[in-house]
């Protein structure tokens, strides 16, 4: 299994498993804008920062050499942690 997943239903998306979140999180890729990613499925490394918002939930990290460095920002229980990134559970 993979760290960092295609999108099903949108091939420019890349999904991985935010475990402060228990979900998925998604980024796109946009060169135009600086973005890059090191296009390992294994060990990722994606740049600038990844950022989900929705009411009541933030989840601001980045993604450096295969783990997941949550900003201090974030309202989950990892912020300002660095863990491991997982595989998506087998049922994604």
């Amino acid at each position: 299994m993979a760290k960092i997943k295609i999108h099903p239903n949108d091939p420019t998306m890349f999904m991985f498993w935010d475990i402060g979140l228990n979900e998925p999180n998604a980024f796109y890729i946009r060169p135009d804008r600086g973005w890059t990613w090191n296009f390992n499925f294994e060990i990722p490394s994606v740049s600038p920062s990844v950022l989900l918002t929705r009411p009541n939930v933030r989840s601001h990290l980045f993604i450096k050499n295969g783990k997941i460095h949550y900003l201090s920002d974030c309202t989950h229980k990892l912020a300002g942690q660095i863990v491991n990134m997982v595989d998506f559970p087998e049922d994604w």
